[in-house]
């Protein structure tokens, strides 16, 4: 007769896709809250320069900030698939800021054209993406195949 640990003793049917489902949401939502936290900081240490020399874009960027915090904590506090689509949309508004600020600038704010490689715009411009992509993505587990 072997002794048993309570590791090694066969889940119930069924059990295993529920805890396998519920630890990726929470992998996916932890994620996307990271990146919501990341967006609003890379705003927040751009945000006095850009209430000087643009006002109504700092305005923007302090409203993307507070949308972001507020989301993440959302995101982090209730399983919501929905609370996930909003993170994407705002890191796609993110995105689509990034491209119209550096193609044909904004109003009144025409510096950043064609200036591609700023390093806190890089860094705003990849997790933005990483926020936006994990809406759509599924996580992998080790040890966990489709079938599983």
């Amino acid at each position: 007769m072997s002794a048993r640990t309570i590791d090694e003793t066969p889940a119930p049917s069924g059990v295993r896709d529920v805890t396998t489902r519920a630890s990726a949401s929470t992998i996916r939502r932890a994620l996307v809250a990271a990146g919501l936290f990341a967006i609003a900081a890379v705003h927040l240490a751009a945000l006095p320069d850009t209430l000087a020399e643009m006002p109504y874009l700092g305005w923007a960027h302090l409203a993307l900030i507070v949308a972001s915090l507020v989301l993440a904590e959302l995101v982090v506090t209730r399983s919501d698939r929905d609370l996930v689509t909003a993170s994407a949309a705002l890191s796609a508004g993110v995105l689509a800021g990034f491209v119209v600020d550096r193609t044909t600038g904004m109003p009144g704010a025409r510096d950043d054209i064609g200036n591609w490689t700023e390093p806190l715009a890089m860094v705003s411009l990849l997790i933005g993406a990483a926020v936006k992509l994990a809406r759509h993505t599924r996580v992998a587990r080790p040890g966990l195949t489709a079938d599983s």
